[in-house]
């Protein structure tokens, strides 16, 4: 199942549990794609 998928999925309980659970999802990637970014940034950083 896709994000869009769960949201509109036909069970309100389905939409209930996906809706949080996918925003902590989100969190979770930018987290994570900021401290990547971060590691990329000071690698480069030393090598120069």
């Amino acid at each position: 199942f896709g994000e869009s998928e769960l949201l509109e999925h036909p069970s309100h309980e389905v939409r209930e549990i996906a809706n949080p659970k996918l925003a902590l999802i989100k969190k979770s990637v930018h987290r994570n794609r900021e401290r990547e970014a971060k590691r990329n940034s000071s690698r480069e950083q030393r090598f120069e």
